[in-house]
């Protein structure tokens, strides 16, 4: 069943241009860098005062 789902994302995104995986890919990394900003606050005021 997973390798079906697999197989089917694989179909739907086959035709994307490279230029639309390197901004995907670019925005993902974006994202993850904002989520560590409200831990990083978190730990500096608690761990460091």
């Amino acid at each position: 069943m997973l390798r079906a789902v697999q197989e089917s994302y694989r179909q739907a995104f086959r035709g994307l241009t490279r230029r639309v995986w390197m901004l995907a890919l670019i925005t993902l990394i974006n994202r993850m860098g904002s989520m560590v900003a409200p831990f990083l606050v978190l730990y500096l005021t608690k761990e460091r005062g």
